[in-house]
């Protein structure tokens, strides 16, 4: 300015110019306003639609895993009716298991023991002596029906199962043998993962503490972490089976849908679908079966 003074910022806003863009953005502002809540309300939309789905999806891998229990059942109730097996005749009793079960993916081996516990046959080659007498077998040597037991590492396979088994009685009803078979847990984690509607599956599994025993894929981040004090544990510890929204313990908003697996009978096992949401739309979805009876 030709006398030297600035002008002051306030009269700057007694412009023609300065209260026409006022007035523009007074205008907008509702619009903007509109826009927020509009976003903010299909947001919620979209959250409750994911978790009718994966309320739907959790009870049908739960579904699904209550049809591979009760077949393993049924396989094992047939495999107690050869002979080979019944009179532990090992050598043609572990080629006939490595000839029926083998060729089945599904499954990551088959025994056959004798009431004490020492193995005498399996579908997958053995060295030396192996024993058994955990809870499985203990449980088994009990009952009458089929038994089904903790997520374990195979002793013979090195991979990850859910083992059944059966023990195989005479006429008087003494034990002669237990028979067991073990569900792959990959290959069960893998065809269910093909069948989510979100990408980036995984699936866990828990102990009655909310300790991971199964984790697919990269099972070795996850082993024997435990999360019973987590806000998804205390919640799926608390309820049979639904959906719910809930911060992670990795601090990832999620929502999961759980259902329980009925066929694990006292276990308790449930199982859990979560989606992690991210900016963008960017989903994660998360399949886990806690024990959480």
């Amino acid at each position: 300015m030709s006398d030297g003074k600035k002008r002051s910022p306030l009269r700057l806003f007694t412009t023609i110019r300065a209260r026409l863009l006022l007035l523009v953005a007074f205008c907008l502002l509702p619009a903007f306003g509109i826009s927020f809540f509009d976003a903010w309300g299909e947001s919620n939309r979209q959250i409750e639609r994911v978790r009718e789905e994966l309320r739907l999806e959790a009870r049908q891998s739960a579904s699904r895993m209550d049809r591979e229990i009760n077949a393993a059942a049924l396989m094992l109730r047939a495999l107690a009716q050869i002979p080979e097996i019944r009179e532990l005749k090992a050598p043609a009793c572990s080629h006939l298991l490595a000839g029926l079960v083998g060729p089945l993916p599904r499954y990551t081996n088959a025994i056959v023991t004798r009431p004490d516990g020492d193995l005498v046959c399996s579908a997958t080659p053995f060295q030396g002596r192996v024993k058994y007498a955990g809870q499985l077998f203990q449980r088994a040597l009990a009952s009458p029906e089929v038994v089904v037991g903790m997520p374990v590492s195979g002793r013979i396979t090195g991979k990850a199962s859910l083992p059944t088994s059966y023990a195989i009685r005479d006429d008087s009803q003494w034990v002669i043998a237990v028979v067991s078979i073990a569900l792959d847990l990959e290959w069960y984690a893998r065809v269910e993962s093909s069948r989510w509607t979100y990408p980036g599956s995984a699936m866990v599994l828990w102990d009655r503490q909310a300790r991971v025993v199964f984790r697919w894929p990269d099972p070795e981040q996850w082993i024997d972490k435990p999360f019973g004090d987590s806000p998804v544990g205390k919640t799926i510890l608390a309820e049979a089976s639904g959906a719910f929204r809930a911060r992670g313990v990795d601090g990832i908003d999620r929502v999961l849908g759980f259902a329980r697996i009925e066929e694990t009978g006292d276990l308790g096992l449930k199982l859990n679908v979560s989606v992690l949401s991210f900016p963008r739309n960017f989903v994660f979805q998360e399949v886990g079966v806690y024990n959480l009876s």
